[in-house]
C-alpha cells in the first residue's frame, strides 16, 4: 500500500514538474492569447507594451499634446495621462480586436462607455481614430471627410516606447 502511494505521489510530482516546465518555455502572450483564433491572437500580441502619444487630430486640425501613454497588457489597456474633465491621471479598460476587417477594429470598454475605434500599426507606430461621439458609429477611414454627424474624427498617433 506505501509503495503505490508513493509511485503515485512520484508521478505527480513528474507530471507537476513538466507542466511547469512547458509553463515557462512559453511566451507570456502565447499563454495569454492561446485561445483566440490566430488572426487576433497576432492582432493583440502586436499591441501589447507602451505607446506614448506624438500626434493628435480633430478633423484636420493637429492639436496641442496630451502627455499620453497608453499600455497593452494582456486583454487590458491602461491610459495614463491627466484628463480635464476629471482630473484623474489613469484609467483601466478592457479592449478587444477585429483584425479581419479593413480597417482593423478596435473597441474599448469602460464602466460607462464604448469607444469603437480603428487602428494600425507600421512598425513603431500605431494609429487609432474614432469619432467625438465614439459610442455612435465606428470611423471607415484616417481621413476626416467632415460628412459625420458623430463628432470630429479624432486620430491618435502613438509611438511604441520601453
Amino acid at each position: 500500500m506505501h509503495v503505490r502511494i508513493r509511485e503515485v505521489s512520484l508521478v505527480a510530482m513528474v507530471t507537476l514538474v513538466a507542466v511547469s516546465a512547458v509553463a515557462k518555455d512559453q511566451s507570456p502572450s502565447e499563454s495569454r492569447f492561446a485561445n483566440y483564433p490566430a488572426a487576433e491572437r497576432k492582432a493583440m500580441e502586436a499591441l501589447q507594451g507602451n505607446w506614448r502619444l506624438v500626434k493628435l487630430k480633430r478633423g484636420d486640425e493637429v492639436v496641442s499634446l496630451p502627455d499620453r501613454l497608453l499600455t497593452f497588457d494582456g486583454r487590458q489597456v491602461r491610459v495614463q495621462g491627466n484628463r480635464a474633465r476629471t482630473g484623474e491621471s489613469e484609467f483601466v479598460h478592457t479592449y478587444a480586436v477585429n483584425p479581419t476587417r479593413e480597417p482593423a477594429e478596435l473597441n474599448i470598454y469602460g464602466d460607462r462607455f464604448l469607444i469603437q475605434a480603428i487602428y494600425r500599426i507600421e512598425g513603431d507606430v500605431l494609429t487609432v481614430a474614432h469619432y467625438g461621439r465614439p459610442e455612435i458609429a465606428r470611423a471607415s477611414s484616417f481621413e476626416a471627410d467632415g460628412t459625420d454627424d458623430t463628432g470630429a474624427l479624432m486620430t491618435f498617433t502613438y509611438r511604441r516606447v520601453e
